[in-house]
C-alpha cells in the first residue's frame, strides 16, 4: 500500500486552503519522479478541475 502525504496548498479559485493526499513517485535510483494527487478538497468548498495546478512541482504550504 503507499504511503500518502497530507499537505496544504492554495485554491487557484478563490485563493482559500486546500487539504491534499499526495502520493511523491521516485525512480529506482532515488531521483524524483512525479507526484500523484489521490484526494483533495477546498475548505471554502471549491469543486472541479482548477482547484488544483497538478503541473506544478512546488512543494507544499503547509506540511501536517
Amino acid at each position: 500500500m503507499p504511503h500518502c502525504r497530507r499537505e496544504v496548498e492554495r485554491c487557484q479559485r478563490c485563493g482559500g486552503l486546500v487539504d491534499v493526499s499526495v502520493e511523491y513517485q521516485y525512480s529506482a535510483q532515488g531521483h524524483f519522479i512525479g507526484r500523484l494527487i489521490r484526494r483533495f478538497r477546498c475548505r471554502r468548498g471549491c469543486m472541479g478541475r482548477d482547484v488544483l495546478d497538478a503541473r506544478t512541482q512546488s512543494g507544499p504550504i503547509v506540511q501536517t
